[in-house]
Parts: structure tokens; sequence; C-alpha cells
């Protein structure tokens, strides 16, 4: 049954939120995490500007202490946003705020997915904008293959009762990285047939790189 749930013999693999993360973290050579509103376009918008960011659990007391350990600036939530800590979990306010070389960046879902998986596997954090780079990254390190499967992980968001459930822009996004043409060997789940891709952008795509690789405890 668990071979199942794994999708044990395919090189590209698909789950929803914290369980399917934990469900597959240990099953995968690299996983890839997709919370486009907003952790992973944040992710690009700040690793675009040259920071690093590192993943960490929602409003978990020990996150302004992982921050400092880290020497790192730490983001609030919007609303917690002020002059003087202008970071947070908005793409938009990441532009206007001052650069900072190196962001923890929590968040209720993608965030605390990608914290929790990089104990187990190398985490790449994908978003609309940077979905060719993260497949460019990942054929070019050898993944996507039966023998070093990639997982994706749509974040989805949670209802009151702190369970996930998956909204229409997860389920948009969360193929990006398969339509830009990686992983063509081996067996495809039937997650890969597309019946939902979003149609082309008319607009350039912005450069990006793939991020999150940060390991907590890492420098």
């Amino acid at each position: 049954m668990g071979g199942v749930f794994e999708q044990s013999g395919y090189g590209a693999r698909f789950e929803w939120g914290p369980a399917g993360a934990e469900r597959l973290a240990g099953e995968v050579s690299c996983l890839v995490v997709v919370d486009v509103l907003s952790f992973t376009t944040s992710v690009t918008v700040a690793v675009d500007a040259g920071a690093r960011v590192f993943p960490y659990r929602w409003r978990d007391e020990s996150a302004a202490a992982f921050a400092e350990q880290m020497d790192a600036t730490l983001a609030v939530g919007r609303r917690a946003a002020t002059e003087d800590a202008p970071w947070s979990l908005s793409p938009a306010a990441l532009r206007r705020a001052p650069f900072t070389p190196r962001l923890v960046l929590p968040s209720p879902n993608g965030s605390t997915i990608a914290a929790a998986a990089t104990e187990h596997t190398t985490v790449l954090a994908a978003s609309l904008r940077n979905a060719t780079a993260v497949a460019h990254w990942l054929t070019t390190h050898g993944h996507g293959t039966p023998h070093h499967p990639v997982g994706v992980i749509a974040a989805g968001e949670r209802w009151p009762d702190g369970t996930a459930c998956a909204p229409r822009s997860r389920i948009s996004s969360a193929p990006a990285p398969y339509s830009r043409g990686c992983w063509r060997t081996g067996p495809s789940p039937p997650h890969r047939k597309r019946p939902w891709q979003r149609p082309p952008s008319r607009r350039p795509p912005t450069p990006a790189r793939p991020s999150v690789r940060a390991r907590p405890g890492g420098s």
C-alpha cells in the first residue's frame, strides 16, 4: 500500500501539503515546494536581489533565535511589517525593502514544509517566476529519473482547524516545473497529463535562480 502513495518507480512524483511532503521526503532525491501565494514567489524576489533565504516554521517563538544564529534578518507577517522592519511574506514588500544578505522567511505553508523537508532531502522553492530555472537545475543535476526521483509538493492553504486544503492557485501552478519540459525519461504518473496546465504566459520570463537549498543549522 505504501508504494502506491509513494508513487514508486516514477521519476516525477506529486503530493499535497505537509503530510504529502513528509510522505515523499525520504523517497525522493529532491523535493520541489510550490507555494506561489506567496512563500516561493517571495523567495525568488529575495534571491533575485542576491539574498540567501532560510525557511522556518510559522509563528514559532524560536524564529528570532534561529535568525540570530544564522546571522540573518527575520521576516514578519504582512500586517506586522513596519518602517523599521519592512521585510515580510510579501513579494511586493520585499522588492521595496532594503537589501539584506540573509533572510529567515517563515510562512504557514511553503516555508514550514521546506524547513521540515530539508532535514531529509534537498529542497527547491518553485513559483511561476522561476519554473524554467528550477526545471533546468533539476535536469542538470540528474534529478527526475526513476533512480533519482523528484517530488513536487503543492503547499496548499489551511482551514481554520489547521488541516490542509487545495486552493485553485496551487492546482494551477503546481504543474509549472513539469510543463517546462523536464523529466522526459522513465514512466510518468497521471499528474503529467496536464488537464489543468496553465496557458503560456504572454509576458517574458523573469530570470530567477532556484532556491531554497539551505539546511537548518547551515551557514
